[in-house]
Order: structure tokens, then sequence, then C-alpha cells
């Protein structure tokens, strides 16, 4: 905590925080990158690469 409270003095309030620690908002999808037919297309599905 001391290590977080000097980063935040120097950068400013809030430039670290904890994971757990949630201001308003919370998590929103991104809406833009969905597909349209994402249910229903196979060609359209996010595929991994190794």
């Amino acid at each position: 905590m001391q290590v977080m409270d000097a980063i935040n003095a120097r950068q400013g309030r809030g430039a670290i925080r904890l994971g757990s620690d949630h201001e308003g908002g919370g998590w929103v999808m991104r809406q833009r990158l969905l597909s349209p037919s994402y249910t229903t297309s196979w060609q359209e599905l996010p595929q991994a690469r190794c």
C-alpha cells in the first residue's frame, strides 16, 4: 500500500488502484465490435491461432 500511495502521490490520484476497486460504471461490452450475426454465422466465429 505504501508503494501504491507513493505512485499515486507522484502520478496523481487514481493512477493505480486495486483490481477489485470499482468506480461506478463497471464493465461494458464493446457493441461496435459485435457481428450482426454472431450466433448464426460459422464464418464469423472468433478463431484462436497459436
